[in-house]
């Protein structure tokens, strides 16, 4: 009953309020968002940048967390057919490491991020080589 009473009471004054955050603030009632903005559609993410991996034949590959989005979609290509992926991957973070590259070819990679509203564009493509680390 009294739960009920309170939100009669908060909508009266949200409403008499009229939208003045001062007069909001001055009844005493938290704020609160009067309409969720919907996420809309993402941008695409940032160009991916690519390192060596800890072993042999990784490419470590990260881009910048793109607000509202829940997953990454991946994809790599040789850079001599950068129209042929080789490889497709999907993360829930911003970074992914790859491993079976070939020394001394160069890669590209892409990346597109999925969210409420849909997936965004891919991208642009970061390149490094599958290299050989040090020591290996």
């Amino acid at each position: 009953m009294l739960t009920a009473l309170l939100r009669e009471l908060a909508s009266y004054v949200a409403v008499a309020c009229k939208g003045n955050l001062a007069d909001l603030l001055s009844s005493g009632f938290p704020i609160q968002k009067p309409v969720r903005t919907p996420a809309g559609v993402l941008p695409a993410p940032a160009t991916p940048v690519l390192s060596l991996g800890a072993r042999t034949g990784e490419l470590a590959a990260v881009t910048v967390p793109v607000p509202n989005a829940y997953t990454y979609n991946w994809q790599v290509a040789l850079a001599t057919a950068p129209e042929v992926y080789v490889r497709y991957a999907q993360t829930t973070a911003a970074s992914i490491v790859f491993q079976g590259f070939t020394p001394g070819q160069i890669y590209l990679v892409e990346v597109n991020a999925l969210g409420a509203a849909g997936r965004s564009d891919w991208s642009d493509c970061g390149a490094a080589h599958g290299g050989v680390r040090q020591g290996s």
